[in-house]
């Protein structure tokens, strides 16, 4: 994972102090460094990753594929809700010649079936629980098995509701039914979609990929890092402006920079000050220095920077 050497405050203070009283006539640059902003790209879900797009040092833009996720049990939720669209849609279409006799039979043997597995799911969450909560079976078990009661208890009174609509003599309130029925299976369909569409991840920014963390045939756990990025715009220079200069310098205020080896300074601009004013450490208390107090400061490097994270800067306006 990126690894960022920030200078210590206390070093900081103290090259700036020393910097600033070599000549107290001149103004003398401040001195600060260059600090990363790192995107983590995380798996939205759990799964084994199948394939990873790209490689440290990858210049990568919105859009780009980064890594995919095993999608097997979301291909097969995905087709099963297109086949309950199919069979509402069926179903709300054949309701306008009324529900048939054999149609109740066939509806009431169906609610049986469900109440049966409901009665069963209903047993398997009851008796694992207790052991999920000593710790002896894992909470996704128990999630598991929530979630099977849930659609269970929804089948069910899905069925109940279904019988009971057929039953009616009015044929309208049939027909909002089953109309209600279809718009659930494509609302589930289109969840099905969503979830389907997240075993692809994308880049949402432009940037440089710094770190691969996981590589293809390993485990990603939902919200656990895959792989780290340097965005476009991602550095910064931070530096600390003593409290007697800091109303010469303002956010939007241009400043330049330069770092050891470059012969060019780079004019950036500032884009926060802190609000909250600092002392400097004890360790470098001396008669001038012991009672001022310094503010922090960011300033945005352009996307095209070649500076490092970590590199010690002069900063100056």
């Amino acid at each position: 994972m990126p690894n960022v050497n920030r200078l210590p405050r206390v070093a900081l203070f103290a090259i700036a102090g020393a910097t600033l009283g070599c000549q107290p006539n001149e103004p003398q640059p401040i001195i600060g460094y260059v600090e990363a902003d790192w995107l983590y790209v995380a798996a939205p879900d759990a799964g084994w990753l199948t394939t990873v797009e790209v490689e440290e040092g990858d210049i990568v833009a919105v859009g780009d594929l980064l890594f995919t996720l095993d999608d097997q049990i979301e291909q097969a939720a995905t087709a099963e809700a297109l086949a309950k669209i199919a069979e509402a849609t069926a179903r709300a279409k054949d309701l306008g010649s009324g529900a048939r006799r054999e149609e109740l039979l066939t509806l009431k043997a169906r609610l049986r079936e469900a109440e049966a597995l409901l009665q069963r799911a209903e047993a398997n969450y009851a008796r694992t629980m207790p052991l999920v909560e000593q710790g002896i079976e894992p909470s996704s078990r128990g999630d598991d098995l929530k979630a099977e009661r849930d659609s269970a208890r929804a089948n069910t009174a899905a069925l109940r509701e279904d019988i009971r609509v057929a039953e009616l003599a009015g044929r309208s309130q049939a027909r909002a039914a089953a109309g209600a029925t279809v718009e659930s299976a494509q609302a589930a369909w289109q969840q099905s979609e969503l979830r389907l569409n997240e075993r692809t991840v994308t880049a949402r920014r432009a940037g440089r990929v710094e770190t691969t963390i996981l590589s293809e045939g390993e485990f990603a756990t939902m919200g656990a890092p895959v792989l780290a990025m340097l965005p476009d715009e991602g550095l910064m220079v931070r530096f600390y402006v003593p409290q007697a200069q800091l109303t010469d310098i303002s956010v939007g205020q241009s400043v330049r920079i330069q770092s050891d080896g470059t012969s060019t300074a780079i004019s950036v601009t500032v884009s926060r000050i802190a609000t909250e004013a600092e002392f400097t450490p004890p360790v470098i208390y001396t008669r001038d220095m012991r009672e001022k107090l310094v503010f922090l400061v960011e300033a945005t490097l352009p996307k095209n920077s070649s500076l490092k994270p970590g590199l010690p800067v002069e900063v100056s306006w």
